[in-house]
């Protein structure tokens, strides 16, 4: 090895140490770094296969969950810009997370089991090997056969309390996208177009096809269908599931959302306007069960109106609203 190749090598490893905790102008400076000569990437792609292959247990909670959206940032630069970055990108999240993708077999489809709530009813779920299953309104789970270690939602709202076992682990799998049991207690939300994850207890590995995440307690996952962006955050591990007390939380949720949220829970008919669908709304409301007491209450907290309409309820702007 040269000189030079050494220096390479060292300034790699240097960068491999330092990331986890980098401010953001270091994680600029590094992919500024990888650009300067492909001899920079060859390097830092060795530097984390060997990481993989030597640590394959690396402790999130150690790395930081600011690493995580710094890591969604610069992957999502990466990809744009191609070449070796695809690559190393999903070797940084492999790294940090220490997962590895274990291809599952197709269930046939005789083997399912369809389980169903209507809006507002509440169903629990014992499965043979321990596992408990409490689903909200408005959901639909598709289950394997009796022992099976996956099942699928393919709607609505379920939280998860895993028996866990690490020869056999538990699967949830939303659209492509698989959540992997590590000891858990997780909530799943399936709506159009998006899904999203808490983790009160233990952790959860998020496998989409190219990338794979550790989730612990008190980190949450959103993502939309068909895009490639994770949005990673934190939140109060003791309100995850707080919907079996008719308690609902929100952080930057499209009223869209919400609105789901609350006719998933309680079966009110509550809907929005095209105007204010997307309107994000942050914070915490206590169902009533009384759709138009909730419609007027959650109207208030996010600085709408709430009119009839037929029999349910519809938020609205004020200037969408129709005339008297």
């Amino acid at each position: 090895m040269s000189d030079q190749q050494g220096d390479i090598i060292d300034q790699a490893i240097a960068w491999h140490l330092r990331l986890p905790t980098a401010p953001e102008e270091q994680w600029l400076s590094f992919v500024e770094w990888l650009e300067e000569s492909p001899a920079h990437a060859e390097a830092y792609d060795a530097i984390v296969d060997d990481e993989i292959m030597t640590a394959p247990a690396l402790d999130l909670e150690q790395e930081g969950r600011a690493s995580l959206r710094r890591i969604e940032t610069e992957r999502r630069r990466w990809q744009k810009r191609g070449g070796w970055t695809l690559a190393a990108a999903t070797a940084l999240a492999a790294s940090v997370a220490g997962l590895v993708y274990i291809p599952r077999a197709p269930q046939a489809s005789s083997d399912i089991r369809m389980v169903a709530t209507a809006p507002g009813e509440r169903r629990e779920i014992a499965l043979a090997d321990g596992t408990r299953i409490e689903m909200n309104g408005a959901t639909e789970l598709q289950l394997g056969t009796e022992g099976a270690r996956q099942v699928r939602l393919a709607r609505g709202q379920a939280i998860f309390h895993v028996h866990h076992d690490a020869a056999h682990p538990f699967e949830v799998a939303i659209g492509d996208v698989v959540l992997r049991d590590v000891g858990t207690v997780f909530d799943v939300t399936r709506e159009p177009g998006r899904f999203a994850v808490q983790v009160a207890e233990g952790a959860v590995t998020y496998q989409p096809d190219r990338e794979a995440l550790t989730l612990r307690q008190g980190m949450a996952l959103a993502s939309r269908d068909g895009e490639d962006r994770l949005v990673v955050s934190h939140i109060a591990a003791e309100t995850v599931g707080s919907w079996r007390e008719r308690r609902l939380t929100f952080r930057e949720t499209p009223l869209r959302s919400v609105a789901a949220a609350i006719r998933r829970t309680t079966g009110a008919p509550l809907t929005t306007s095209e105007a204010v669908s997307a309107t994000p709304f942050t914070g915490s409301i206590r169902l009533v069960g009384d759709a138009e007491k909730d419609a007027h209450r959650l109207a208030d907290l996010a600085g709408v109106t709430v009119r009839r309409d037929g029999v349910g309820w519809i938020l609205t702007s004020g200037s969408d609203a129709p005339p008297d």
